[in-house]
C-alpha cells in the first residue's frame, strides 16, 4: 500500500473499533484491558513526574451474591464514576481496566503526594455515599515514576493494596466465615507467637470463605443434578492440592509457560502517543509522518484491533464484539435462533492451585477442542463485521464459556450437541495441563419477540442490547444450571 491507503486504512481502523475501547462503561472513557500497553508506553516515557493508580473494588462480589448481578453492576458502575468523574480528578487521567474488579489509572504530571490527596478526597466522597453502595468500596494503591518503569510501579501499588487489605482485622466477612468453622480447620502449630496464631486463624477463614464460594458457583440441585461421591472426591483433592501448593509456595516447581498472546505491540513512545489521541478523538496530521512510522503505526493497529474483538486463547470473536455489533445484527434479522452455551468447570480450583499460566494451557487445549468438535457438525461464521441471516456463530465469552448461535432451520439436535461435549470430554485427565471437562445447555427459538427486555420506558429497545444479552445469558445459565454443573469461573489479570 501507498502512504496514502495507509493513512486511509489507519482512519477506517480507528473508526471501526473505537468503540471497542471502551466496552463496559463508555460514558466514564475507561479502557479495556489491552490499551494498558499503549498506557505503559505514556507512563515510561513521560517527560514528567507521573503517578499510578491502582484501584481494587471491595466486596463487589458479597454484593452480588446478595443482592444480585444487576444490583452488582450498578454500584460498581457508581463507584467508578465517584472515581473517574470525580472533581478532585484531571481531565487527562486515563483509566484502563486489567480485571473484573481491578483498575489501573494513569495521572500525568503529579507527584506520589499529591495524587494522595486526590485519592483521599475521593474516598471521603465514597465514604459519604456508603449508603447507596451496598457496603462496597475502593482500595488504592498510589506510586509515581521516580521509583521506577511501569512494571515495578505497578507492582509497588498493587502490593500496596494487597497490604491495606490484609491489615484489616476487622472484615465481617472473614470473621463470620472464621466463626462458623463449618468447613475445615487447619491444625495450629504450637508456641506461635499472637501474630502468627492471627495469621493462621486469617488463613483458616480464608480457607472456608473459599469453599463456601466455591459450592455456591455449583449450586446443586436435588431435581436436576446430583453431587455424588466421585465429583466430592474430584473437588476436594483439587482444593487439597490448592492449599499444598500454595503453604509450599508453588512447591516451587518449574514449568514451561506458553505465551498465550498474539497480539503484542511493539510501539514506540511517539507512535503510542499518536495511536491514543486517534482514539481520543483528536485531530492528528497523519500525513506529515514518514512512511516507516506510518507502516509500523498501521500494523500496530491491526494487531490491537484484532486484540480488541477476538480471545487469544481460541481466536474467536469475544464477548465485546457480540454485545456491541452481533446482538444488534441478531435481534434486526427478525428470525428463530438456537442458542447454545459450553462452559468449561474446575477452572478456578486450578487456577489456585497452579497459576494462571498453567490454567492457561488447560483452557486453550479445551477451546482448540470445542472449536474442532463444534466445526464437525456445523459450519460458523468467524469473520467481523459480515452478517447473513443464513449465518451461525460462536462466540468466546472468555472464562471457559462459549455460546453460539444458529438459525433454527439449521440447529444442531440434541444427540449432536452431546456428542460433541462427549468428545471434548474425552481428552480430560488429572494431568493439571490437561483439558477441562465442558457442560451445556440450550435454548431454541431465541428472538427478539421472545426475550423479555429489562428496559426503561424511556428507553428504546435499540438502546438496551447489553441488556437483552443479559437476559440472553440469564436464559441459558438457568438452564445450564437445571442440568449440568459449573464449577466456577476464571478470574485473573488480562482478562480480567
Amino acid at each position: 500500500m501507498n502512504k496514502e491507503e495507509i493513512i486511509k486504512q489507519i482512519k477506517n481502523y480507528i473508526s471501526l473499533y473505537s468503540r471497542f475501547i471502551c466496552p463496559d462503561y463508555p460514558d466514564l472513557r475507561i479502557y479495556t484491558s489491552q490499551y494498558e500497553d499503549i498506557l505503559m508506553k505514556l507512563f515510561n516515557n513521560a517527560k514528567t513526574t507521573c503517578s499510578l493508580i491502582y484501584s481494587d473494588i471491595n466486596k463487589l462480589s458479597v454484593v452480588n451474591e446478595r443482592y444480585g448481578k444487576e444490583q452488582g453492576d450498578k454500584t460498581l458502575h457508581t463507584l467508578l464514576r465517584l472515581f473517574t468523574k470525580s472533581q478532585s480528578m484531571p481531565n487527562d487521567a486515563l483509566t484502563v481496566r486489567i480485571g473484573g474488579d481491578e483498575f489501573i489509572t494513569l495521572v500525568p504530571n503529579k507527584t506520589k503526594e499529591e495524587t494522595e490527596k486526590i485519592v483521599k478526597a475521593i474516598s471521603i466522597n465514597i465514604e459519604d455515599q456508603k449508603d447507596y453502595l451496598c457496603g462496597s468500596s475502593i482500595t488504592f494503591g498510589v506510586e509515581d515514576s521516580t521509583m521506577g518503569n511501569y512494571e515495578k510501579i505497578f507492582t509497588l501499588a498493587e502490593h500496596s493494596v494487597q497490604v491495606q487489605k490484609m491489615s484489616r482485622k476487622h472484615d465481617p466477612f472473614l470473621t463470620n466465615a472464621n466463626a462458623s468453622k463449618k468447613f475445615s480447620q487447619l491444625p495450629m502449630p504450637k508456641n506461635i507467637s499472637s501474630q502468627q496464631q492471627e495469621k493462621w486463624e486469617t488463613l483458616n477463614a480464608k480457607i472456608n470463605v473459599a469453599i463456601d464460594n466455591h459450592l455456591r458457583d455449583i449450586r446443586p440441585s436435588r431435581k436436576s443434578f446430583q453431587y455424588d461421591i466421585d465429583t466430592i472426591k474430584h473437588d476436594a483433592k483439587t482444593f487439597i492440592d490448592a492449599l499444598g501448593n500454595l503453604l509450599n509456595s508453588k512447591s516451587q516447581e518449574s514449568f514451561e509457560e506458553t505465551n498465550i498472546s498474539q497480539y503484542q505491540l511493539d510501539l514506540s513512545y511517539e507512535e503510542a502517543v499518536t495511536l491514543h489521541s486517534l482514539f481520543q478523538g483528536n485531530d492528528v496530521n497523519l500525513e506529515t509522518l514518514n512512511e516507516d512510522t506510518l507502516n509500523n503505526i498501521y500494523s500496530n493497529l491491526n494487531l490491537f484491533c484484532k486484540s480488541l474483538i477476538r480471545e487469544p486463547h481460541s481466536n474467536l470473536l469475544k464477548k465485546s464484539y457480540f454485545k456491541l455489533y452481533l446482538a444488534d445484527a441478531l435481534l434486526d434479522s427478525k428470525q428463530n435462533y438456537q442458542a447454545t452455551y459450553y462452559s468449561m468447570s474446575g477452572i478456578r480450583p486450578r487456577n489456585t492451585a497452579y497459576g494462571h499460566s498453567i490454567c492457561d494451557v488447560g483452557i486453550k487445549k479445551t477451546s482448540d477442542v470445542l472449536i474442532a468438535e463444534y466445526s464437525k457438525k456445523h459450519e460458523f461464521n468467524n469473520e467481523p463485521f459480515t452478517f447473513d441471516k443464513n449465518d451461525s456463530f460462536l462466540i468466546d465469552q472468555g472464562g471457559g464459556n462459549f455460546i453460539s448461535f444458529t438459525p433454527m432451520d439449521t440447529a444442531i439436535s440434541e444427540d449432536e450437541n452431546q456428542e460433541i461435549v462427549n468428545k471434548v470430554n474425552s481428552h480430560y485427565t488429572d494431568d493439571k495441563t490437561s483439558t477441562f471437562r465442558i457442560s451445556t445447555a440450550v435454548k431454541n427459538n431465541v428472538n427478539k419477540m421472545s426475550i423479555p427486555l429489562f428496559v426503561n420506558s424511556s428507553n428504546e429497545a435499540k438502546k438496551s442490547v447489553i441488556e437483552t444479552i443479559r437476559t440472553i445469558y440469564q436464559i441459558i445459565s438457568n438452564r445450564l444450571r437445571k442440568n449440568k454443573l459449573i464449577m466456577g469461573s476464571r478470574t485473573s489479570r488480562g482478562n480480567r
